[in-house]
């Protein structure tokens, strides 16, 4: 009975958790986009998100179905990632590009000063 009643609360709760969850995705990526593919701080910050997205699906597990698992909760989580990766996550890209480019220019800028140039050596 209790399932039935409050299956769908928990279904958007999952889905909201999920587009969390890809919004962390898009910080990793933009880190990627920052450290220019540094393999060693792409996995770091790989490994972080995992343990982080792991835990947070354990605590949510923990306090809304008290440790069960059911098949909508992973089905929407996982949903929710992929909206977000299909419909917000475009945008995110584009605007953490445009935001990368600017402060790129801006340290070029600096760089060829003469202050610059000692500052940044």
């Amino acid at each position: 009975m209790f399932e039935s009643l409050f299956s769908g609360i928990l279904f958007l709760r999952f889905l909201v958790l999920g587009l969390s969850f890809g919004f962390l995705y898009e910080v990793c990526k933009f880190t990627k986009l920052i450290t220019k593919n540094n393999i060693w701080i792409v996995n770091v910050v790989k490994f972080i998100y995992f343990s982080l997205i792991g835990t947070c699906f354990c605590v949510f597990l923990l306090k809304y179905t008290n440790g069960r698992v059911f098949f909508y909760t992973i089905f929407a989580s996982i949903l929710g990632i992929i909206l977000e990766q299909i419909s917000i996550g475009f945008f995110f890209t584009k605007f953490y590009n445009m935001v990368y480019n600017v402060f790129a220019k801006a340290v070029s800028k600096i760089k060829t000063t003469k202050f610059g140039s000692k500052l940044l050596r």
